[in-house]
């Protein structure tokens, strides 16, 4: 009797421990791929003169029926002064984004080089978008890298080279610790860079 609760020990530890290494990380409360969607259609009906109307972005992320956030809470949404489009839980209810005090859900970053739109969720998925037509000849996208130029010293914001990408049709599906949805950029180690 005591080998066999010896071998039923070590078995039930083995399966914990290859368990362990197979945890997935937490489910997003934020569907990328239908928040850049919605973000290109945003930004392509902005008109020269006027200013990120964060207002309505934020009604279509909050619209349930979008299904592009799936959280409880109400989410703000702010272009900050680096140029970055950030949906956050505002802890303080001041309307701006302290990131110190409010907990950043979502971020969308436009990579110039790449011509590219990043989002990243609260867990560090990454997803990149391709918008077509004249996207980046639009006003917002201008304003937008007008200001990562400025808050980067004359450059522009890159994806970090440790990004670890998403495809298409991820959403709902658990992303695996180690599984191989990265791309060619992530296997190199490095924080952020900056285009030319």
């Amino acid at each position: 009797m005591k080998k066999t609760t010896t071998w039923m020990v070590a078995t039930l530890g083995l399966v914990m421990v290859v368990g362990a290494g197979c945890s997935s990380k937490p489910a997003s409360q934020v569907n990328l791929e239908a928040l850049t969607k919605s973000f290109e259609a945003h930004a392509t009906k902005a008109k020269e003169g006027q200013d990120f109307d964060a207002a309505g972005f934020e009604a279509q992320v909050n619209d349930k029926t979008k299904k592009i956030y799936s959280g409880k809470d109400k989410l703000d949404v702010e272009l900050l002064k680096s140029g970055e489009v950030v949906g956050f839980k505002d802890k303080n209810s001041n309307d701006t984004y302290e990131k110190a005090t409010d907990e950043q859900i979502f971020s969308l970053q436009v990579e110039k080089d790449k011509k590219e739109v990043v989002a990243t969720d609260e867990h560090k998925h990454h997803y990149r978008h391709r918008p077509g037509g004249g996207f980046f000849t639009g006003y917002l996208i201008g304003s937008m890298l007008s200001r990562q130029r400025g808050h980067y010293g004359g450059r522009y914001w890159s994806a970090p080279s440790s990004a670890r990408y998403v495809k298409p049709g991820y959403y709902g599906k658990s992303v695996r610790s180690g599984s191989r949805t990265s791309t060619r950029r992530s296997s190199r180690s490095g924080g952020f860079g900056f285009g030319k």
